[in-house]
């Protein structure tokens, strides 16, 4: 047998775009692949050596990355090229079923401990149970950032010791290439290693998971790609080009497989925020409002919490396994204080206090305060878990109409919809309408990251009364 590298691959890389994603370079979307045999066109039913795993993410809600340091980065928004240098996302792949009798002959569950690449650890050289995981690390999946030259597309990379960033590729399975079908998962963790306590091994064959503590500033996002039905590829061009036979045979498997790559049918994987982002902004409420710095803001959230990336069945709901996602300990409710924005993808810097002089305008009076000019803004961003209402401690000074300072005071609020709670994946915006001799007013309507139509406003110009405001 003689082993070519096979240079006609322009077809076969025009397959291999997702309808959602247009691929930049052929000669560099199918490196090094190779065939047996000397024909001069792969037929069907030729095996290849080598068939790369291409990973995409859905673009719908797409944001630029903050960077993975020793401390959080704040949200995913806006399109920026230096953040996107800096994101690292972590892919796993797993065989999705066990076969069916007229398949293979993997009749067992698929055993999520096993792995591809990690030294130390026992080989699965055929990818009967796994196919994608970390190569520097068994634990974390295997690294990838976005590429700059289309959206959506993922890159695998390795970082060397002296935090040289280098290409890599991986490829599907030789050993099971039509009948074996496996699940992608994808998965983003700001300051993943100093946070995440890993559970994958002998113990927990069915998921991995990873303990997490958070302190508002991570943004927090995992998925993985669907079932492949006759909805999910209905608009995909590369289902055209095959014949009624091959179309079935990845239909009725369902799964990422090499012979689905073979002909172009790649994962995308649906990654979705795991957190609520609340944003503050900062209103003039009277003539008086010079009176008033404030100094902090807390959210009172569950701080701890369980991230599933990955499971043996993400597509059934069971009681057999947790759901795909991130899921909060109830127990471990605190206050987590609001912080400063992050620049560039760097980390969240300090709250800075902000304080109302020179706000006021005579034309204000009578106006809604959201027609009272810019607000300010009030810190960053903070991402915490979903719930039906939020308690804010509002921390701030004020000052006597003698100038005397009142010292450090804070105030609290539950804020709440008027239509549900608040839910993950969605941008709340806190609307702080602040007095000069009356307590400060807190209210808030919503910005999704998920396009929604229309805002929800929460209490409007109500005007702010019996609040407890307090010496801190």
């Amino acid at each position: 047998m003689i082993k070519k590298t096979y240079v006609q691959n322009i077809a076969k890389c025009a397959m291999a775009a997702v309808a959602a994603v247009s691929l930049a370079s052929c000669s560099d979307s199918y490196p090094g692949l190779e065939y047996n045999g000397n024909n001069s066109v792969i037929s069907n039913e030729e095996s290849y050596d080598k068939t790369p795993i291409m990973v995409f993410i859905n673009p719908q809600n797409f944001f630029s990355i903050a960077a993975t340091r020793s401390g959080g980065t704040g949200p995913f928004e806006g399109l920026s090229n230096k953040k996107y240098e800096k994101s690292r996302f972590y892919v796993f792949a797993f065989r999705g079923t066990k076969d069916k009798p007229e398949h293979g002959n993997l009749t067992y569950e698929p055993d999520l401990s096993r792995t591809r690449f990690a030294p130390g650890f026992t080989p699965d050289e055929d990818n009967d149970d796994c196919l994608v995981d970390g190569k520097e690390d068994y634990n974390y999946g295997l690294m990838a950032k976005l590429t700059n030259d289309y959206p959506g597309a993922f890159d695998f990379i390795s970082e060397k010791e002296n935090g040289e960033i280098v290409s890599d590729q991986v490829y599907y399975s030789t050993a099971n290439q039509k009948d074996v079908g496996y699940n992608f998962f994808a998965y983003h963790i700001d300051n993943l290693v100093q946070t995440a306590v890993p559970h994958r091994g002998v113990q927990n064959t069915q998921e991995i998971s990873y303990d997490l503590t958070i302190d508002g500033t991570q943004d927090i996002m995992c998925g993985y790609a669907p079932w492949l039905t006759s909805e999910v590829l209905k608009d995909d061009q590369n289902m055209s080009n095959m014949t009624e036979d091959e179309r079935q045979d990845i239909l009725n498997l369902g799964l990422y497989s090499t012979f689905a790559a073979h002909r172009g049918i790649n994962p995308t994987v649906n990654l979705t925020h795991q957190l609520v982002r609340l944003d503050f902004k900062a209103y003039p409420g009277d003539e008086e409002v010079e009176r008033i710095t404030i100094t902090g803001v807390e959210v009172e959230a569950p701080n701890k919490g369980t991230l599933v990336v990955a499971s043996a069945n993400p597509h059934v709901a069971s009681q057999n396994y947790r759901p795909i996602g991130y899921h909060p300990d109830p127990e471990s409710m605190t206050y987590i204080p609001l912080k400063g924005k992050a620049d560039n993808g760097e980390e969240c810097g300090e709250f800075e206090y902000v304080d109302g002089v020179g706000w006021w305008k005579e034309e204000y009076k009578g106006l809604p305060y959201t027609k009272r000019g810019d607000p300010k803004p009030v810190g960053g961003s903070i991402m915490i878990p979903e719930q039906e209402t939020y308690n804010i401690k509002l921390k701030f000074k004020q000052k006597d109409k003698n100038g005397n300072d009142l010292g450090d005071l804070y105030a609290n609020y539950n804020v709440k919809l008027s239509n549900g709670g608040f839910l993950k994946g969605h941008q709340y915006t806190i609307s702080i309408v602040v007095y000069g001799r009356k307590p400060i007013a807190v209210t808030a309507n919503i910005e999704n990251w998920i396009e929604e139509e229309g805002d929800i406003p929460v209490n409007g110009d109500k005007d702010p009364a019996d609040v407890d405001i307090r010496n801190d």
